[in-house]
């Protein structure tokens, strides 16, 4: 669970090192997981290509966020756009313009009482488990990685903690890892986006007058522990186990399985 030091991107980890419970560890430099690119230096996307040997990048998010904040492009690195959410998740539609109308909207209904903001985002991380759309998206995001023979695949969406926590921790699942350690990754993520945080907290602490708007808006931009559980609890709700719901709906069988086992771990 190794930060890479960059610039401007403040929450791209390499996943090499993390154990396996058959007593395995996952290679160094092969998964990279981020959240968005937008704004990287020449000096980070040198990191990247030179010390990583970054060779392909999968971008999670809409078609309105990528033409929002464009991803760099990078002579040599294949680019694959994924998008894991409908343009409607969220409340967002194609007239959203930024994050932070999606924010203004969950606050808004917040306000109302007609959301509480924990169990908003409860509620969104089962729908992802139970989305035919999102179980195909996370399926193509598997078959890139089986086909990824060599060199590093970076995956992210926008802060790199929702859709691309439940890909992480798909992926760590595959791979073996234990349910606790995946869960301290996904939670890692709340230090590095606390930033974030506080920038949008002090960019809308003017405009709504309540006592728990800390709270609120580190239930929407921040990570907890539930969130992570609600989506394995629906999927396991689903399909009956874990293992069967990335058989039957992400399409990861025991010869998949068996496949990026000897791709990624050592």
């Amino acid at each position: 669970m190794e930060r890479i030091e960059l610039e401007k991107l403040f929450n791209t980890r390499d996943l090499g090192g993390i154990p396996t419970t058959d007593g395995r560890h996952i290679r160094k430099g092969r998964l990279l997981r981020s959240g968005q690119l937008w704004g990287a230096t020449a000096r980070d996307i040198s990191t990247l290509i030179n010390e990583y040997k970054l060779a392909r990048i999968v971008d999670f998010r809409t078609e309105t966020e990528r033409r929002e904040k464009p991803d760099p492009q990078i002579d040599g690195v294949a680019y694959t756009a994924n998008p894991v959410f409908r343009e409607e998740m969220l409340g967002m539609t194609r007239d959203t313009r930024s994050d932070m109308d999606t924010l203004t909207a969950m606050m808004t209904a917040s306000d109302r009482g007609s959301a509480d903001p924990r169990a908003f985002m409860v509620s969104m991380y089962r729908s992802v488990a139970s989305m035919e759309y999102s179980q195909q998206q996370y399926r193509r995001f598997f078959d890139i990685l089986l086909a990824a023979e060599s060199g590093a695949t970076l995956w992210h969406c926008s802060a790199g903690k929702d859709r691309v926590g439940i890909a992480t921790a798909l992926l760590l699942t595959v791979l073996g890892v234990d349910r606790d350690t995946i869960a301290e990754d996904y939670l890692l993520t709340g230090r590095y986006v606390r930033i974030t945080i506080d920038l949008v907290l002090a960019k809308v602490k003017d405009r709504y007058d309540r006592d728990d708007l800390d709270q609120c808006i580190s239930a929407f931009l921040g990570v907890h522990r539930d969130y992570l559980e609600a989506f394995f609890g629906q999927a396991c709700q689903i399909s009956g186990d874990t293992g069967a719901y990335l058989r039957d709906k992400i399409g990861i069988g025991d010869d998949e399985q068996r496949r990026l086992k000897d791709m990624y771990l050592e």
